[in-house]
C-alpha cells in the first residue's frame, strides 16, 4: 500500500540550481575532484545511480568514503560536495536541487496485525520511532510535527524508541518493530521494493533540502557543472 499522494512528492526537484559521507570523482586525465561529505541519506540514494554517471562519464572514477565529519574546504583537498540542511555554509556556494517529504513507513506486516494498522488513530498502538540524527536543527521534521499535522494528540507523539542513525531507524521499521517518520531520499527504494509501505497520509515537507556545494572560484568547473547537472537529471527522472 502506498500514499496516492506519494509518488509526487517522491525526490520533489528545485527550480534553478547535496548530508554527510565522502565521494570523489577523478578524471581520467589523473587530476581528482574530491566531492565533500554527504549524510547517510544522500549516499542511499546517490549509490544505485552511480552506474548510470560512470556510463556517461567513462572519464570519471567515483570513490566512496564513508566519513561522518563534515570536510573542510579550507584545510582539505575537496572540491565539491553534498549536504542536507538550510543551504548557509561559510566560505561555499551552494545550489539546491531536491528536498525531501516526510511520512509514516512501517512494515507491510503492520497493516493486517492485530492491531492493524489502517488510520493516524491506529498508530497509538504502535511503537514509534524516532530519527534524531538532526535532533540539533529545528527544521527538521519530527513525530511532533506530524502529530500536529495530522490533528492528533501531540502528547503522544513522544513516545518509542530514539535511534541517531537514520538507516537504523529504518531497518528497525522494516522488521516490525514500530513506525518510523520516512524521509523520500532515505525510503524511496525501500518503498518501491515493498520493504516499507506508506499506510496513511498526511504528507509533509520541510525547508532543508539537498544541495551540491563547492568554493566560490570552483562554481564553473566543468567536472563540478557535470557532476552537478547529472544530479538534476536524476531528479527529473524520478519526479516524472
Amino acid at each position: 500500500m502506498q500514499h496516492p499522494d506519494l509518488q509526487r512528492c517522491l525526490l520533489t526537484h528545485h527550480p534553478g540550481l547535496l548530508p554527510q559521507k565522502e565521494t570523489s570523482l577523478r578524471p581520467g586525465s589523473g587530476f581528482s575532484r574530491r566531492l565533500g561529505q554527504f549524510h547517510i541519506g544522500g549516499y542511499k540514494w546517490l549509490l544505485h545511480r552511480l552506474d548510470a554517471f560512470n556510463q556517461q562519464h567513462p572519464d570519471c572514477e567515483l570513490l566512496i568514503d564513508t566519513s561522518t565529519a563534515l570536510v573542510d574546504f579550507a584545510s582539505q583537498s575537496v572540491d565539491v560536495g553534498i549536504r542536507y540542511g538550510a543551504g548557509v555554509w561559510p566560505g561555499l556556494v551552494a545550489f539546491p536541487f531536491a528536498r525531501d517529504a516526510f511520512f509514516p513507513v512501517c512494515s507491510p506486516a503492520l497493516l493486517e496485525g492485530a492491531p492493524a494498522l489502517r488510520t493516524p488513530d491506529d498508530l497509538q498502538h504502535h511503537p514509534l520511532i524516532h530519527d534524531t540524527s538532526m535532533a540539533s536543527t529545528s527544521a527538521f521534521r519530527t513525530w511532533r510535527d506530524w502529530h500536529l499535522a495530522a490533528g492528533l494528540d501531540v502528547s503522544d507523539s513522544e513516545r518509542g524508541l530514539r535511534i541517531n542513525d537514520s538507516a537504523a531507524a529504518y531497518r528497525m521499521a522494516m522488521t516490525g518493530n514500530g513506525v518510523a517518520l520516512g524521509r523520500t531520499t532515505l525510503v524511496e527504494q525501500d518503498l518501491e521494493d515493498g520493504r516499507l509501505v506508506c499506510p496513511f497520509g498526511p504528507i509533509m515537507d520541510c525547508a532543508l533540502a539537498y544541495y551540491v556545494v563547492c568554493r566560490p572560484q570552483d562554481v564553473q568547473d566543468a567536472t563540478i557543472i557535470s557532476f552537478r547537472d547529472w544530479l538534476i537529471t536524476e531528479i527529473h527522472s524520478d519526479a516524472l
